[in-house]
């Protein structure tokens, strides 16, 4: 059975579809992260600690950088990311945790 014409999707439905999409915004973050000398896993499935349930997380991203002439010097950071295409986007940060090392006055 062939499909008639009705049934098949326009380029401007598929544009509009694309343009909601998250997939080409986690694309181009990956990209740039990754430019950045981040190191960038996408599609990440992880085990939710209160449900038990897998998610998926659409980017984690870890930079690490390290100077051996600075040795007492280091800093790691992570992104953990869900990419959704939205006009009104939001961000969640989590609190610093207590060190015994950090110095936050200065």
């Amino acid at each position: 059975m062939s499909k008639s014409h009705s049934d098949q999707i326009s380029l401007e439905e598929v544009r509009e579809c694309l343009s909601r999409s998250g997939y080409l915004l986690e694309s181009r973050l990956v990209r740039s992260l990754s430019e950045l000398r981040y190191f960038v896993e996408p599609n990440q499935v992880i085990r939710d600690p209160r449900t038990g349930k897998s998610r998926e997380i659409d980017l984690i991203a870890e930079y690490f950088s390290f100077t051996p002439e600075r040795p007492k010097i280091a800093v790691k950071t992570y992104f953990v990311i869900e990419a959704i295409n939205n006009k009104l986007p939001f961000i969640l940060l989590t609190e610093r945790p207590y060190s015994p090392a950090a110095d936050f006055e200065s």
